[in-house]
């Protein structure tokens, strides 16, 4: 997986190949090899170490969450929205919030914008300063015209502490959008205040 992570395919192969023959029934092996197989274009194979890993460790979130993720890259947003459903209520998942916001993500490349709204709204509830749901919320609210609702996300994100150059964007946007210039400039301080090799 090191290796997978560096972009060291011969080696992540070479190591993956021993691991599976010396344990083939390891999820975390099958896991990795679809890893592998989706990196090198392989999508048959990753499909198929996809669905042996879960067969494994039917309870694993992260498992469930990568393949709902790899199935939506694969155009089949329905079948990736079943598992992430399932993840949503698996209580032994350590990170929801990333699931609920990759299950929105999928959506909104499916042009179901509205569909993705509860499952961001459901992200930030869970994990208020994880910014990646934030940013997507507000690009959401840009995109249907609701300037005022993605401004609403990104000061109630900010109103906790947090600071994130891609939440500030997302004001800057939305600001623009609604031709409140002195908000849009505002939010472009902070922008070069706490991020200031930002280019905006």
């Amino acid at each position: 997986v090191a290796y997978l992570r560096q972009g060291n395919m011969n080696q992540a192969k070479e190591k993956l190949e021993k691991a599976e023959k010396q344990d083939p029934r390891s999820h975390e092996v099958q896991y990795a090899l679809a890893l592998f197989n989706e990196r090198m274009n392989q999508p048959a194979e990753a499909d198929r170490h996809f669905q042996t890993a879960l067969k494994l460790a039917p309870n694993n979130g992260e498992v469930t969450n990568a393949y709902a993720v790899f199935l939506c890259r694969s155009n089949k947003i329905d079948a990736a929205q079943r598992l992430f459903d399932e993840v949503g209520r698996n209580q032994l998942y350590a990170t929801p919030w990333v699931a609920a916001t990759n299950a929105a993500v999928c959506l909104r490349s499916d042009k179901r914008n509205a569909d993705a709204v509860p499952w961001l709204e459901r992200a930030i509830a869970l994990r208020p300063d994880y910014f990646p749901a934030v940013v997507e919320l507000g690009d959401l609210h840009i995109a249907n015209n609701e300037p005022q609702r993605a401004r609403s996300a990104v000061d109630s994100f900010l109103s906790i502490g947090r600071k994130s150059a891609d939440v500030l964007l997302v004001g800057v946007r939305a600001a623009v959008a609604q031709g409140d210039r002195a908000a849009a400039d505002i939010y472009a301080r902070l922008l070069r205040r706490d991020f200031p090799n930002t280019p905006a």
